[in-house]
């Protein structure tokens, strides 16, 4: 639902005029756990990307970056891998779009980070931005714990970057309330106490 996003809602006119000016080839969205930054993404930012003329792929980190385009990617190819692997499916992915944008959302790419040698964050960063094609953006959601990460981003022209708060408990109470309520459900009080909490 898109109200999810009503506590970061400040952040999704400028992530959207990134993604539609085509203003870095990487963007990356970062905030501590819990901040909202998947929900920001999938229920805000792609859910008011037009159709017509954007491509959405989410897909969530495993392994290194490799592991994680290799497993997941093919799958959005109208012909599979065609013989590319790695950043390569990212060219076949530009292609096959078209006359599409395509916005690719790499989740939990802290997860990719931990499987890098110390030091190559940044080079994992840097392949994605040297898929440098006029339609394609690589969006990568992390959280804003790793240091090695924002030296990465900042060492980058290429690489934009977005922050997000804590998501506020009494905002999360009021989401989620909201939602039921158009779902026609109804939690019981200790419930909503007990998700709240968990945002503390």
């Amino acid at each position: 639902d898109r109200d999810v996003t009503g506590v970061q809602t400040c952040a999704l006119p400028i992530l959207i005029s990134k993604i539609e000016q085509r203003s870095a080839p990487v963007i990356c969205v970062l905030g501590p756990p819990k901040s909202g930054k998947t929900s920001l993404l999938r229920a805000g930012v792609l859910a008011r990307l037009d159709a017509q003329h954007f491509y959405s792929v989410p897909m969530r980190c495993r392994g290194s970056l490799e592991q994680t385009l290799d497993g997941q990617l093919p799958k959005w190819l109208p012909n599979g891998a065609n013989g590319e692997s790695g950043v390569g499916l990212l060219k076949e992915l530009a292609a096959s779009a078209r006359q599409q944008h395509a916005v690719v959302v790499l989740d939990q790419f802290e997860r990719i980070l931990i499987q890098q040698p110390k030091g190559s964050a940044e080079e994992a960063l840097r392949k994605l931005a040297q898929t440098n094609f006029p339609n394609l953006t690589v969006v990568c959601v992390s959280t804003d714990e790793k240091d090695m990460l924002m030296a990465a981003i900042r060492s980058s022209k290429d690489i934009h970057f977005w922050t997000l708060e804590n998501l506020d408990s009494t905002k999360v109470a009021e989401i989620i309330r909201k939602l039921a309520e158009r779902a026609g459900v109804t939690f019981a009080s200790a419930v909503i106490d007990a998700l709240q909490d968990e945002y503390k």
